[in-house]
């Protein structure tokens, strides 16, 4: 999608900090501001509140704010084709697949990780997880380390 001109204005002066990205554009109108949070968001940032900033899970929140004004347009999750798989249908899913422990599981399309997590209920699963979005993907690596999780996931 292309990033309009006044979001373009906005974020060319937010000031970073490592993941961080900080609005310095002063208080923006509420239409304005969920502009520019699409674009953030689909960067890979996340509003923190605590943080009063947008972090970004890589860690380089410059480098992709740069990338967005540079091109003048980003991909939403939508435009990627990214709709979360509720978690009763994941596990239901996992159900009906007859996953048992021991089993290997590709999942190519894992988006936030709902059947990779459901996956990981069986106990004992091994996941090869493929996410093309990095922030969902570096998401769900957290995910499959704190877990424990028999998953290796890679972002495309």
């Amino acid at each position: 999608m292309k990033i309009e001109q006044d979001v373009l204005d906005v974020l060319s002066t937010m000031r970073f900090e490592g993941p961080k990205a900080f609005i310095t554009a002063g208080q923006l109108d509420r239409k304005l501001y969920q502009r520019v949070n699409t674009v953030l968001e689909a960067c890979g940032g996340e509003w923190k509140r605590g943080a009063k900033a947008h972090v970004f899970t890589d860690g380089d929140a410059q480098a992709h704010i740069e990338l967005a004004i540079n091109t003048g347009e980003i991909t939403t999750a939508k435009e990627m084709g990214f709709f979360a798989t509720p978690h009763e249908l994941a596990v239901q899913l996992v159900e009906l697949a007859g996953v048992e422990p021991g089993d290997l599981v590709l999942e190519p399309s894992a988006g936030n990780g709902r059947i990779v997590d459901a996956l990981v209920d069986v106990g004992n699963v091994s996941v090869i997880a493929v996410e093309l979005d990095r922030g969902r993907g570096d998401a769900l690596k957290l995910f499959c380390y704190k877990s424990g999780a028999h998953a290796m996931v890679e972002v495309v």
